[in-house]
């Protein structure tokens, strides 16, 4: 069958049966995972670490999540799929030893870094999956 058949029956080129069945199962499991509350969607989004658009394409069987995607939502939920007699569940992957945080790096002002007696105090208030919200603190003493 050439491609042009193909594309003409509705099915798009170089998607196998399995790959249909496979998309279907996620969409269907997350989409009991996720529910269908407001914004659960972007909330399950983040969760995940990939964007909204990833995960509608997830949810509307266009796309087939990468292999870390699918490793976060078996662990995080519990969750296994299962086509054509394969299972993939969180035991499927290869479990990492827990990475100690990298320390961030923060270029300062140059007015910032060339302070004398003074105490910096930096804490950290929320992380999201994209930034970083801080806290600085600068308190200046008097050279006696």
């Amino acid at each position: 069958m050439s491609i042009e058949n193909n594309v003409i029956m509705g099915r798009r080129p170089g998607i196998s049966n399995t790959e249909r069945l496979f998309r279907a199962e996620i969409a269907r499991k997350l989409l009991a995972q996720i529910g269908a509350k407001r914004g659960a969607r972007t909330k399950a989004a983040a969760t995940l670490g990939v964007c909204k658009q990833a995960m509608s394409l997830y949810l509307n069987e266009k796309a087939t999540p990468g292999s870390e995607v699918l490793r976060r939502a078996c662990l995080l939920w519990n969750l296994s799929f299962e086509v054509e007699g394969t299972v993939v569940n969180s035991s499927s992957f290869r479990q990492l030893a827990p990475q100690p945080p990298r320390p961030v790096q923060l270029s300062l002002p140059k007015a910032i870094s060339e302070m004398k007696n003074q105490q910096l105090t930096v804490k950290v208030l929320r992380k999201g999956p994209t930034s970083v919200d801080l806290e600085v603190s600068i308190d200046f003493k008097r050279a006696v």
